[in-house]
């Protein structure tokens, strides 16, 4: 069996982690731009469920999904006040 050196084996371990915190950086800054921005969408909101997945315990993640989908609802309330689906009318 072939052993590699210690050392080597916890810089690879380091670099992964080192790449796998700055990609998560990178996010949660985009995630808090849209926020500033007050951009609602969808693409928001697959934003914060990837970076809810990497790390629950980003709260602002959780409080901008929680605007988006509170928007949606309303802007859906708003499409059918009546309650009604288009295809529940449709039946």
């Amino acid at each position: 069996v072939k052993r590699s050196p210690a050392g080597e084996v916890d810089e690879a371990k380091e670099a992964a982690k080192t790449a796998k915190a700055q990609k998560l950086n990178a996010l949660c800054l985009t995630i808090l731009q849209r926020k500033k921005e007050k951009l609602h969408d969808q693409d928001s909101l697959a934003l914060c469920v990837k970076a809810l997945e990497a790390n629950p315990e980003f709260y602002t993640a959780w409080n901008f999904r929680r605007e988006i989908l509170g928007k949606s609802v309303a802007a859906a309330k708003a499409k059918f006040p009546e309650g009604g689906a288009p295809l529940q009318e449709a039946v």
